[in-house]
């Protein structure tokens, strides 16, 4: 029971960072949150804020739209 807690802190703990990650790497392209829902077509409030999941998929769409390679984000 305790190793699967800890599980699920390092894996709340990394979509945090991802989260985070794709804000500020937006904000430092100099790019709305409007601007990248309109180059990506999909709701980036909603990643940025971790209200809704993503898939690897989401993440290589969103980092394209960066222009950084997707491992970027995970760091």
């Amino acid at each position: 029971m305790q190793k699967e807690t800890k599980t699920k802190r390092k894996a709340v703990s990394l979509i945090s960072k991802v989260n985070l990650n794709i804000k500020r790497t937006r904000e430092k392209a100099g790019l709305t949150q409007q601007e990248l829902e309109t180059s990506t077509q999909l709701k980036a409030y909603k990643y940025e804020s971790g209200t809704k999941d993503m898939t690897l998929t989401t993440l290589e769409i969103i980092a394209n739209a960066l222009n950084i390679e997707p491992y970027k984000l995970l760091q």
